[in-house]
């Protein structure tokens, strides 16, 4: 006698199709939240290796790189134009880029220089941020722009001509607190054009005092090369401002800003890397962005 071979109605079929929708929607969130943390965690670990070459820097030669560098202060967004970003090449394990693949008596955007500043560099990146790692820089104005009132960064790449492609950058100087075009040579931080600060310049405190923080491409991308004479928002590209709470509604090309959900991430000048919120006190914000602003501020979890 034959037994009949059971199998699945398509009511059952349906059910477990069903079952499974639900548990992958269930998933998805816990997937997609520890996908973030990897993310973030090397986003972490980025930024620490930069701030730790910062610090290579100042014992080797005696200070911090400057913000950028140019001959005439005068004419701030200038030749040469290299940023705190390259002098950092030696001290992240690039000598021979930093050496062989630039010419240093010419400025950035010479045609010398224009392969070796397309070279992605790791520790300069976010794993969160999904935007290419190239930067069409575009003719501008060279100075913040505002989602509010003008033209987005990536419209304005739309808009106006073209020059060259660099590598991008997701962190950022922290020049201080005021609009960087507004005073390029006067930062309240520590990276602003030409500077040349010391660890003794920082009356706040070392542990105080941020020194670099993150830069999302959301508003238009940093680079870690320097700044190019007539590019748009070029010395923003390089250095920020902390104006702004992180990720502020605001939307200025020069605020701090990331793709995490929470804040962005800085380094300050010990080293230490901090996760700062986007509803931080901005008043205790200004005052971690500040060297020497005699603030008493610090970090909630000290």
């Amino acid at each position: 006698m034959q037994t009949r071979k059971s199998a699945f109605t398509l009511v059952e079929l349906l059910v477990v199709i069903a079952v499974i929708a639900v548990l992958v929607l269930l998933l998805l969130p816990a997937i997609n939240a520890a996908r973030e943390s990897a993310r973030s965690s090397g986003c972490k670990n980025n930024i620490r290796q930069l701030g730790l070459a910062m610090n290579l820097h100042e014992s080797a030669r005696g200070r911090f790189p400057a913000g950028w560098e140019v001959d005439d202060p005068s004419e701030p967004d200038g030749a040469p134009g290299w940023a705190w970003g390259f002098r950092l090449l030696p001290f992240l394990e690039e000598d021979a880029l930093y050496r062989s693949t630039f010419d240093q008596s010419a400025p950035v955007d010479d045609l010398a220089n224009r392969q070796g500043c397309k070279t992605v560099v790791g520790p300069f990146l976010c794993p969160s941020d999904p935007t290419a790692e190239l930067v069409l820089l575009t003719e501008g104005h060279g100075h913040d722009h505002s989602h509010d009132d003008e033209e987005t960064d990536e419209e304005d790449e739309h808009d106006h001509a073209p020059l060259f492609e660099v590598a991008r950058s997701n962190f950022a100087g922290v020049y201080g607190i005021s609009e960087v075009h507004d005073a390029p040579l006067n930062g309240e931080g520590v990276l602003f054009l030409n500077s040349r600060i010391t660890q003794r310049d920082i009356t706040d405190g070392l542990s105080k005092t941020v020194m670099l923080g993150e830069r999302s491409s959301k508003l238009g991308s940093s680079v870690w090369v320097g700044v190019v004479e007539g590019a748009a928002a070029n010395m923003e590209r390089v250095v920020g401002s902390a104006d702004h709470v992180p990720n502020s509604p605001a939307h200025h090309f020069d605020d701090f800003s990331s793709h995490h959900p929470t804040g962005a991430h800085f380094v300050t000048v010990d080293g230490a890397v901090r996760l700062i919120s986007d509803d931080i006190d901005p008043a205790v914000y200004q005052a971690l962005a500040t060297r020497r602003g005699g603030e008493t501020a610090s970090f909630l979890d000290e």
